[in-house]
């Protein structure tokens, strides 16, 4: 039974191109180096647009994967979120709202809120 109905519409602006080391979820940030987040203050290149999976070492190799890094995009949370408040990523690509303005610089705002971990919200990108 669900338990929040969220609009998952998303508005991608910009994407890059990114080698991703490994098998990737959607809905993630990504750091420059293709790796998810870890830390509320790393730097998110942006956000995995879809899931990521190889079959072979070749394939991963020669194969670059979409990272939505402008726009309105969905992202998973990682906590209680609340419509308006700051994004920061944190441990799994996953968004949270505890980073530290003006320490840390958020990666988005969220237009959604979600009660806890988990829930798909749509994050408009700064």
């Amino acid at each position: 039974m669900l338990t929040e109905i969220i609009i998952a519409t998303f508005s991608m602006k910009l994407t890059a191109s990114v080698s991703l080391p490994f098998t990737l979820p959607s809905h993630r940030f990504v750091k420059l180096d293709g790796n998810l987040t870890s830390a509320v203050t790393d730097f998110a290149l942006g956000v995995t647009a879809t899931d990521t999976f190889f079959t072979t070492d070749t394939e991963k190799a020669n194969l670059f994967y979409p990272v939505v890094t402008d726009g309105i995009v969905l992202v998973e949370s990682g906590g209680a979120i609340a419509a308006g408040d700051k994004v920061f990523p944190t441990t799994d690509g996953k968004a949270v709202s505890s980073g530290t303005w003006p320490d840390i610089l958020p990666r988005g705002i969220a237009i959604n809120s979600a009660s806890g971990a988990g829930v798909l919200i749509r994050v408009k990108l700064i």
